[in-house]
């Protein structure tokens, strides 16, 4: 009952909070995983610990990663944080596999809206070569979900496509953001604007080389 669940999870709460070895935090993740229906009311503070000492391991992917990517059984619920957090040890670790998995459980939650969540993908992403199209994606599901993006991101956006040769992805987003019934583009429209002018004339001079 909810008396119960409530009293489990003070308990549990205790118990993380007296956590100092990776082997705690992965007892208290079997835990949370196989009891994570009744320690729903855990707070995030507790899940923060089990996630900060899971950091230490060398086994980044398969210990933080993978107990993330599966956060609904596992229980182990990603704050803006715990995102933050994860992505910058991606980057520093150009660890692609694990970036795909992390886009992919971004991607298939679409009430997932916070902006610094978004900034924090988009950052990971852009900071991965020969990433276009994972790039391309990110920047898209901002557009969608209507979710503020920094203006030096989405410039960074759109250099990093500049950079790999996608004018006419720069193109169309370009046009997508100029677009006054997308939010996102209010603050930085004139930027937007001078970058979907380079790349028709970019385009322009690739189609005179032909002649």
């Amino acid at each position: 009952n909810k008396q119960n669940t409530f009293a489990s999870s003070l308990k549990f709460q205790a118990m993380t909070a007296k956590i100092s070895t990776l082997e705690e935090a992965k007892q208290a993740m079997v835990l949370l995983g196989k009891y994570h229906k009744g320690l729903r009311d855990v707070q995030d503070e507790a899940r923060a610990k089990i996630f900060e000492v899971l950091s230490t391991s060398e086994a980044f992917e398969q210990d933080v990663v993978d107990n993330v990517f599966h956060w609904r059984k596992s229980g182990l619920r990603p704050s803006d944080n715990m995102m933050d957090a994860i992505l910058a040890k991606i980057k520093e670790k150009q660890d692609t596999n694990s970036l795909t998995k992390m886009n992919k459980l971004y991607h298939r939650e679409p009430l997932w809206t916070s902006p610094r969540m978004m900034q924090a993908f988009l950052r990971a992403n852009v900071a991965v070569k020969d990433n276009v199209a994972s790039v391309w994606k990110m920047i898209g599901s901002a557009g969608i979900r209507s979710i503020p993006v920094a203006k030096e991101d989405f410039m960074a956006v759109l250099s990093y496509l500049k950079d790999a040769g996608e004018d006419s992805k720069i193109e169309k987003i370009c046009k997508a953001f100029q677009n006054p019934n997308v939010p996102v583009a209010a603050t930085y429209r004139s930027e937007v604007a001078s970058f979907a002018k380079l790349a028709t004339t970019n385009k322009d001079a690739a189609l005179a080389s032909q002649v």
